[in-house]
C-alpha cells in the first residue's frame, strides 16, 4: 500500500515591494535640511547686506573651491600637507616605539631618560612650535618636527605599557625554559602590547593632522 505524507506548507509572509524597500526616509530629510541651511545661509547673508569677509555666502564659497580645484592649487598643498602630516607621524611614532621599547626593557633607560621626556611632554606644543619655525625655517622641515613631537609621546606611553602588560606567569614560565630576553619579548611582551600599540598609533595619527 501506498502511503502519502501529507505536508503543511505555509504560506510565504508577502515581501515588502521595491519601493517600500528603497525608500529611506532619513536621506530626503537630510537632503532637504542640507537646502533649508545653506538658501538660508545666502538669503541671510545678501538680505543683511553681510560682508563678505565676516560671513560669506555659500555661492562665493562653491565659487572659490571651484576656482582652487581647476588651478590645481589644492591638489599641491594638499601633497605638502600630506607629506608633512606622513613624515611627522613616520619620525614620531617610529622614536616612539624604539624608546617605547627601550624604556620598558632597561631600568637604566627608564630612570635616565623618561623624566626628561615627560617634562618636554608637559610643555604646550603651541608654545614651542615658533621656536621650531625659527631654528628650522618656514619650509617642510619645521612642521615635520613639530608634527614629530607631537605624534610622538603617545606612541611612547602606550609601548611602555602594552611592553609591561604581558601576564608574568607566562614570562616566569618562558624564564623556567631558559628563554633569553629577547625571546621573552618576541614571544611574550610584543603580542601582548599589540592593542596598546596600534591603540596609540591611533591616537598618534589623529594629533598628527593637528
Amino acid at each position: 500500500m501506498n502511503t502519502r505524507t501529507a505536508s503543511t506548507v505555509l504560506p510565504a509572509a508577502p515581501s515588502a515591494s521595491p519601493a517600500r524597500r528603497i525608500a529611506r526616509p532619513e536621506i530626503p530629510l537630510a537632503i532637504a535640511l542640507f537646502v533649508v541651511v545653506v538658501g538660508g545661509w545666502e538669503l541671510a547673508v545678501r538680505a543683511l547686506d553681510v560682508s563678505a569677509l565676516v560671513v560669506p555666502p555659500p555661492s562665493a564659497v562653491a565659487l572659490a573651491l571651484w576656482s582652487g580645484l581647476i588651478s590645481n592649487a589644492f591638489t599641491y598643498h594638499f601633497g605638502v600637507t600630506a607629506y608633512e602630516t606622513l613624515a611627522g607621524f613616520a619620525v614620531g611614532a617610529g622614536l616612539g616605539l624604539v624608546l617605547g621599547s627601550l624604556v620598558s626593557q632597561f631600568v637604566l633607560v627608564e630612570k635616565t631618560l623618561y623624566p626628561y621626556i615627560v617634562a618636554f611632554q608637559t610643555i604646550p606644543k603651541v608654545a614651542i612650535a615658533p621656536l621650531f619655525v625659527i631654528w628650522f625655517g618656514y619650509g617642510m622641515t619645521s612642521k615635520v618636527i613639530i608634527t614629530a613631537t607631537i605624534a610622538f609621546f603617545p606612541a611612547l606611553a602606550n609601548t611602555i605599557v602594552g611592553l609591561r602588560a604581558a601576564p608574568a606567569d607566562q614570562i616566569e614560565l618562558l624564564r623556567a625554559f631558559t628563554a633569553t630576553r629577547w625571546q621573552i619579548f618576541r614571544m611574550a611582551r610584543v603580542p601582548h602590547a599589540l592593542p596598546y600599540i596600534f591603540a596609540g598609533l591611533n591616537m598618534a595619527a589623529a594629533f598628527s593632522v593637528v
